[in-house]
């Protein structure tokens, strides 16, 4: 007699009550699901706006960008509703035959029960398909149907489903289910695992745009393709780091009277690098020799401030505007920063050190 069913019979327990390994598998796979699900969804990211679609914005042809946009979310509802139905039939068809024959305890084994969970996670997914394309028509910006935030429910969906008929075909074979619920479980993640960079990317000039206080425009949407082309034109890989990107879209705005010109200046990086074998401006070229730092070790100089018209000084060049970043050689250096005509910091000897990033706050400043 299994050890479950002894330890039932001595203490007089109801069956409902003892937990199983099939029971154990079944709430795990689902808590596990859902709470990963829900993170990754919540911190997914927003895409890049294709370039034809900013072609179309541009010429002010709104018509035809509302009508691919609807024809995407459409697609993306047909093909959620299918998955929908097959995950839906599925486990009616199970909880059926469990109904039918409640002695038969085959269906309610570790491997059944956990692609049961999954199966649930892909109705789940479901939900948040509807839920992505409910957050995006009324809070989140249109450049969100391109990126993860919208295509993640649906691999969700899909995976998760076919994880479970997997699963299930392997369990009708039986094979060693335990072995192959983790390898089913490993294939399952590996689509959460691989999410692009490019999001990540995008979600620190998310960021650097709203420390900036800056509007969100769709040329902010080109940073990740920029950011590929620079890398290209270098042959050197920015670090996986928001303060590496952040110091990139400071050395543009450097360049950049005002907001307008900022974002301008990201339509023209990203005409002129989406042409790879022609040449490059003054601004590309600064970028590519910015690109150089990352060869070496270095140090990094944030100045934070919540108000505007600082000017940054290093060495006595004209940096750009604080808030400002920027990764430095290991030195000294000859720090100003400037209001107006008022100089508010002066250090002619701060030390970069290599592997730190050092912060000089103008809200704080000590009198």
């Amino acid at each position: 007699m299994p050890t479950y069913r002894r330890f039932q019979a001595y203490f007089r327990i109801p069956s409902w009550i003892v937990v199983k390994r099939a029971n154990i598998a079944f709430v795990t796979t689902l808590l596990v699901g859902f709470a990963l699900i829900t993170l990754i969804y919540v911190d997914a990211g927003c895409g890049t706006i294709p370039p034809e679609i900013v072609r179309l914005e541009r010429q002010k042809e709104s018509t035809q960008i509302a009508d691919r946009q609807k024809t995407l979310v459409q697609a993306q509802g047909d093909a959620s509703k299918w998955l929908l139905g097959l995950a839906s039939g599925a486990l009616i068809g199970f909880i059926t035959l469990r109904m039918k024959d409640r002695s038969d305890e085959r269906l309610i084994e570790s491997a059944p029960m956990t692609a049961y969970a999954l199966l649930v996670l892909s109705i789940y997914g479901s939900y948040l398909v509807s839920d992505s394309t409910l957050q995006i028509m009324t809070r989140r910006p249109i450049e969100c149907l391109y990126g993860n935030f919208f295509r993640f429910p649906l691999l969700i969906q899909f995976w998760t489903l076919f994880a479970a008929v997997m699963l299930l075909g392997g369990w009708l074979l039986r094979p060693n289910s335990s072995r192959l619920a983790i390898c089913v479980l490993m294939f399952f993640f590996i689509p959460s695992a691989g999410m692009s960079a490019n999001d990540d990317r995008q979600k620190c000039v998310d960021h650097w745009i709203e420390d900036h206080r800056f509007s969100r425009r769709p040329a902010a949407g080109f940073v990740p393709m920029i950011i590929q082309g620079i890398e290209n034109k270098s042959q050197v890989q920015l670090p996986n780091s928001c303060t590496a990107v952040e110091s990139l879209l400071d050395q543009v705005r450097a360049n950049s009277a005002n907001q307008d010109e900022f974002y301008q200046r990201l339509n023209n990086l990203h005409d002129e690098l989406a042409h790879p074998d022609a040449s490059y401006g003054t601004v590309v070229a600064k970028l590519v020799k910015f690109m150089d730092i990352f060869n070496y070790s270095f140090g990094v100089l944030r100045i934070v401030t919540k108000q505007d018209d600082f000017k940054v000084f290093l060495g006595g060049d004209d940096t750009g505007f604080a808030p400002w970043v920027d990764p430095l050689r290991p030195g000294r250096y000859r720090i100003i920063i400037k209001k107006g005509t008022k100089e508010v910091y002066a250090n002619d000897s701060f030390e970069i050190v290599a592997d730190r990033e050092q912060v000089i706050d103008l809200d704080n400043l000590k009198k």
